[in-house]
């Protein structure tokens, strides 16, 4: 095969796998990643600089990287990011529900019933913190719109 065909061949894949990165999925950087090193092309622009952040964090100590919280290790990022989606969620519901009537209040009462619904799970967290959360997510689901 030469290598116009596997970018022809690869090129609607690597968009859906970077549709899947965007939606907060790292499998989609993972799968363009094999994908290109598999045929021997390029890795595409939008991964590059992922892909080197995570070559970087597999080789600092050990599979870790110095730092805590928003300055920590990648393993950090993806789990405050799948925090972020599980809360979103959770508001959507509540926001859903109050939009269609079927539960009244404010838009503060459905994050504090976002926030009881949460309770004992990692993804806990004050009303304050649910709608941080929602925005958070919402704000990336209106920039992967815009591309």
């Amino acid at each position: 095969m030469t290598r116009e065909e596997a970018e022809r061949i690869a090129a609607p894949m690597m968009l859906q796998y970077r549709q899947q990165y965007e939606r907060g999925d790292p499998l989609g950087l993972i799968q363009a990643m094999r994908h290109a090193i598999m045929w021997s092309l390029p890795v595409p622009d939008w991964a590059s600089e992922h892909a080197l952040k995570a070559i970087e964090f597999y080789y600092t100590e050990n599979g870790g990287a110095p730092g805590r919280g928003k300055t920590g290790s990648l393993r950090a990022k993806a789990k405050r990011d799948r925090i972020d989606r599980w809360r979103h969620r959770a508001a959507d519901r509540e926001l859903a529900m109050r939009q269609y009537g079927i539960i009244g209040g404010s838009k503060e009462a459905a994050f504090q019933r976002a926030s009881d619904s949460l309770k004992h799970t990692p993804a806990q967290g004050e009303p304050r913190q649910i709608k941080r959360s929602y925005a958070k997510v919402e704000k990336s689901f209106k920039q992967n719109s815009d591309q």
